[in-house]
């Protein structure tokens, strides 16, 4: 398949010193599909982090080197994952761009599975933002397989101090020593929400405790005598004052004992104390647990929903 782009446009690869320009192009996109910016420099660097630049990130650039498209791909154990902040500005949309993108990410999307080592599933992974987004990938031969809801809260006054729980003692975690049984604990927790597939220690590690974003201070455990029943994880953002709750899991049997608000409500604090006020989080939006009504009554609220969606290549 040839694809081609506009001659007055160029196509690079992407480079670490794009990364101001593509988070501008990406927070143009937002501004105009949601009515609000949310990208920040960090999040693209958080792609990054399994992404070679070099062979599979591109960039389109006008004849005076303003980036108005951008996308990239890189190879998971499961699929090829499609870069979330794939975009084209909104002044250069309306003229094919956008499929024109997706088929250069799907083209080497194909390339990185014929050079993988070990055998990855044929298949290609995206996230639609937008209701836009969602209808472009749907017109690529895309479809949703779940969708999530991002909350948020803006800590604007000091939150309600953790109550004590009988029984349950809680304690930020000791590195090198709980990394496995918080493991666990995820593990269990997210497997009875819509059979997410387990992950291996190896492989949560390096997503977990082995973020660049991971912040060791928001982890915290929940205890039953000597036993980790209960944990919450947070990617913290310093410079732009945010924090994020990556997963929050309790044990089947010390379910409905307040645990998981115990939890949150320590990541609060701390992150107030701090000074970080802007918290967020990522929920299944089809979550059976009453997680979404635990944390709306915790004054969170609904800013965001995302389409996770796949296709065979």
């Amino acid at each position: 398949m040839v694809i081609t782009f506009p001659a007055d446009l160029t196509l690079r690869p992407a480079t670490a010193g794009d990364l101001r320009a593509i988070t501008e192009l990406v927070c143009a996109c937002e501004l105009v599909d949601q009515g609000r910016t949310e990208t920040i420099p960090a999040d693209i660097e958080d792609m990054w982090e399994d992404t070679n630049l070099a062979t599979d990130a591109f960039v389109l650039l006008t004849d005076v080197g303003q980036i108005v498209g951008y996308t990239a791909v890189c190879p998971d154990s499961e699929y090829i994952r499609l870069d979330i902040h794939t975009s084209v500005h909104p002044t250069h949309r309306q003229s094919g761009l956008e499929h024109s993108l997706l088929a250069l990410a799907e083209e080497r999307a194909r390339q990185l599975l014929s050079e993988a080592e070990r055998p990855i599933p044929h298949q290609i992974r995206g996230w639609a933002f937008s209701a836009l987004q969602r209808e472009m990938l749907v017109q690529e031969g895309y479809h949703v397989t779940s969708s999530e809801i991002n909350l948020e809260i803006l800590l604007d006054h000091e939150p309600d101090a953790p109550q004590a729980l009988e029984g349950i003692a809680t304690r930020r975690y000791q590195p090198e020593q709980d990394e496995r049984a918080v493991h666990a604990v995820i593990q269990e927790s997210f497997q009875d929400i819509g059979g997410h597939p387990y992950q291996k220690f190896e492989k949560w590690s390096e997503r977990a405790t082995g973020h660049s974003h991971f912040d060791p201070a928001q982890l915290y455990v929940a205890l039953a005598g000597d036993q980790i029943v209960g944990a919450i994880t947070c990617r913290t953002y310093e410079e732009h004052h945010e924090g994020h709750i990556t997963q929050l899991g309790v044990r089947r049997p010390w379910r409905k004992r307040g645990i998981a608000r115990h939890l949150m409500q320590q990541v609060f604090t701390a992150y107030y104390q701090r000074g970080i006020q802007h918290i967020t989080i990522s929920v299944d939006a089809h979550n059976p647990t009453g997680a979404i009504q635990l944390y709306q009554a915790m004054g969170m609220h609904e800013y965001e929903q995302v389409h996770n969606m796949l296709k065979p290549l």
